[in-house]
């Protein structure tokens, strides 16, 4: 197990969801105040927290790579 923290700029966020991959069970991103805002539990499936404007804001800096694979419910 890899754990650690960096702060949340636009680079480490897109190299930490480059990290996804198959062999890659869990990922979670925590905000600075501890509330979860992505995860990645098993290998189907990853969820985003977020209201509507952050993930609009979010759209806007992610790569559109890793853009797609991201979908809004």
């Amino acid at each position: 197990m890899i754990e650690g923290r960096v702060k949340a700029t636009t680079e480490n966020i897109d190299n930490a969801i480059n990290l996804v991959s198959d062999p890659l069970i869990e990922l979670l991103i925590y905000d600075h105040n501890q509330n979860l805002i992505f995860a990645r539990k098993d290998t189907d499936e990853n969820q985003i927290h977020l209201s509507e404007s952050e993930f609009e804001k979010l759209r806007s800096r992610l790569s559109s790579r890793n853009m797609s694979l991201v979908e809004q419910i």
